[in-house]
């Protein structure tokens, strides 16, 4: 960058964004509402309402894990082979540079007890820097546990549910 370039972008002042740091997608856990029929048709929507909305950052949230943060992740790694039926593209080249160029981050529901006044229980969530998502097996849901002391981690989950 020149000292020109510098200059101008100093002039600028600030710059907002559209952000959605709560986004529940196609078999998200516990409360699943999506109607689409499939993960790929689910994306195809999402990623097209993205754009429309101008959308610059997602965090992909989910109940103990980020399994859909990475099948988001995938999808948007493929969006260039993506077509319909009939073999045709379903993003244009300005659709693909724009979805290629939103921040999505994993986004970790968690729910915590005591439970409020009403009985609700208490939701955490968890937003980590997408360049630490190989860590997070091992420094994140290694170390949480249930109510049960049973750890939230993929074994953990399927422990407790044959103890259950």
């Amino acid at each position: 960058m020149d000292i020109f370039t510098i200059q101008i972008m100093a002039n600028r002042g600030s710059e907002w964004r559209k952000w959605d740091l709560h986004v529940h997608t196609k078999g998200t856990n516990k409360n699943d509402q999506s109607s689409s029929n499939s993960t790929e048709s689910f994306f195809e929507l999402f990623f097209k309402k993205a754009v429309v909305n101008d959308i610059s950052a997602i965090g992909i949230t989910d109940y103990f894990t980020i399994d859909n943060y990475l099948k988001a992740k995938l999808y948007v790694s493929l969006i260039e082979t993506k077509v319909n039926d009939l073999g045709e593209k379903l993003f244009n080249v300005s659709e693909i540079d724009f979805i290629k160029n939103i921040f999505i981050f994993p986004n970790v529901e968690l729910r915590m007890m005591p439970s409020t006044g009403i009985e609700k229980l208490i939701n955490i969530h968890c937003i980590f820097n997408p360049d630490y998502v190989t860590e997070l097996d091992n420094d994140f849901f290694n170390e949480i546990g249930n109510q049960d002391r049973y750890k939230m981690n993929r074994a953990g989950f399927i422990s407790y549910g044959k103890s259950l």
